[in-house]
C-alpha cells in the first residue's frame, strides 16, 4: 500500500512538471510572439502644388527612393508605408477643394514613384486649401489601428494658415486622436514671410511634431548625365530585361517598375542612384516575388508546368514548361550577374545614400530614423 501511495505521489509530481514545462513554453512563445510583430511606420507626404511652390514635387521625387532606403537601412525589419496627398492645383477639381489623394498608405513604392513623376513641376497659379489637405491625409487615408505603429504626416506648403477654420480644427482633432504627428515643412520661394508661420508652428504643437523651414530648390532639368549616371542606367536597363511576369496583375507590375525609373523632366543623377540601390535590395526582390518568376526562383521552386502560360510575356506564351524553365534559369543567371556588377559599381563609388547632403535630409530623416 506504501508502495503503490508512493508511485502515486510520484507520478503526480512528474505530471506536475510536465504541466509546468507547458505553461513555461507556451508563455515563452507567446511572449515571442508579442515581441516579434514587424514595427510598422506610416509617413503621408502632404504637399502644397499651387505657384508658390514650385518646384518642390522636384525635391519630394528626387529624394523618395532615399527616404526609402534610409528608412527601412535604419529600421531593419520594419514595414513602411507612404502615402501622398497633393493639393492647390485647378485639376485637383474645385469639388474636392482642390486637393487629391495620390495614393493611400501602401508600401508599393514603385506605385508611388510613377504616380509623382506625372506631376508637372511647376503652374502657373492655383488654389491653396490647406485645411482640406490636412483633414483629407488624416481622416481619408487607411491609419493603421494599435500602438504599435509610428505615423507620420510631413506637410510641405506655405501661405496663410487658416487655424479658426472648422476644417482645421477637425483635421487636427483627428490627428490627436489617432496618433498622428504632424511636422509642417514651410516652403521658401523667396523670402519668408512671417506672418504665415504661426498656423504652421501651432500644428506642430498640437500633435507634438516639430516645425521646419524648407528652401526650394528650383533646380533647372538636366540635359546630360555623368558617364558613371549613364553607365548605372545601362545596368539598371539589362537589369529590367531579366524580369518574366508570371501572374494575372504582373505585366501591369512590370510597366510600373519601368514607369518608376523614368522621369520625363529628367530628374538629378541622386535618384538614379538611390532607385538602384533599392532594386537590387533583397525586400525589393521578395516583393517582385508576388508576379516575377525570378524572384520567385530565389526562395522556391516553382511548379513550371502549372503557370498560367496566358500571363506570361508573348515571346514565351508558345513555349513548352521545359523550355521556360532553361529560360528561366539562363535570366537568373544573369540577373545575378548583373546585381553583382550593380554592387561593385556602389563600392567603386562608395555612394552611401544614408549620407545627408541636401537641407531636407535633417527634416525628414530624422523623424524616419
Amino acid at each position: 500500500m506504501e508502495q503503490i501511495l508512493a508511485i502515486t505521489v510520484i507520478e503526480a509530481v512528474n505530471m506536475a512538471k510536465k504541466i509546468l514545462l507547458l505553461l513555461f513554453l507556451f508563455s515563452t512563445l507567446s511572449f515571442t510572439n508579442i515581441v516579434n510583430v514587424k514595427k510598422r511606420k506610416e509617413v503621408v507626404f502632404c504637399l502644397d502644388l499651387s505657384g508658390s511652390t514650385n518646384g518642390l514635387i522636384n525635391d519630394i521625387r528626387d529624394n523618395l527612393w532615399r527616404f526609402i532606403n534610409y528608412t527601412l537601412k535604419t529600421n531593419p525589419g520594419i514595414d513602411l508605408r507612404i502615402g501622398i496627398v497633393v493639393y492647390g492645383r485647378p485639376s485637383f477639381g474645385a469639388d474636392n477643394d482642390y486637393v487629391k489623394i495620390i495614393s493611400d498608405l501602401t508600401d508599393n513604392y514603385d506605385y508611388l514613384s510613377q504616380e509623382l513623376i506625372k506631376l508637372k513641376p511647376n503652374i502657373e497659379w492655383g488654389e491653396q486649401r490647406l485645411p482640406s489637405a490636412i483633414y483629407a491625409s488624416c481622416k481619408n487615408l487607411n491609419w493603421s489601428e494599435g500602438g504599435n505603429v509610428k505615423k507620420i504626416v510631413f506637410i510641405f506648403g506655405n501661405g496663410i494658415v487658416p487655424t479658426m477654420n472648422t476644417t482645421f480644427i477637425k483635421a487636427c482633432t483627428i490627428a490627436e486622436e489617432k496618433n498622428i504627428v504632424i511636422y509642417p515643412v514651410y516652403c521658401v520661394q523667396r523670402n519668408i514671410i512671417v506672418r504665415e508661420l504661426h498656423g504652421y508652428k501651432m500644428m506642430a504643437t498640437k500633435t507634438g511634431g516639430n516645425f521646419n523651414l524648407f528652401p526650394l530648390s528650383h533646380r533647372s532639368p538636366l540635359t546630360s548625365w555623368s558617364d558613371r549616371a549613364l553607365k548605372l542606367k545601362r545596368l539598371n536597363e539589362n537589369l529590367n530585361s531579366t524580369y518574366i511576369y508570371c501572374t494575372k496583375d504582373g505585366a501591369e507590375r512590370y510597366n510600373m517598375m519601368i514607369n518608376a525609373d523614368q522621369d520625363k523632366q529628367i530628374t538629378n543623377e541622386q535618384f538614379v542612384y538611390s532607385r538602384c540601390a533599392y532594386k537590387i535590395s533583397d525586400q525589393y526582390q521578395q516583393k517582385c516575388a508576388a508576379w516575377d518568376l525570378i524572384s520567385f526562383m530565389k526562395t522556391n521552386t516553382p511548379d513550371f508546368t502549372s503557370l498560367n502560360f496566358a500571363y506570361l510575356p508573348k515571346e514565351l506564351q508558345q513555349s513548352s514548361p521545359q523550355e521556360i524553365y532553361e529560360t528561366a534559369m539562363r535570366i537568373r543567371q544573369k540577373r545575378n550577374k548583373i546585381i553583382s556588377d550593380i554592387h561593385t559599381f556602389y563600392a567603386q563609388l562608395n555612394i552611401n545614400d544614408t549620407i545627408s547632403i541636401n537641407p531636407i535630409d535633417t527634416i525628414v530623416f530624422t523623424p524616419l530614423r
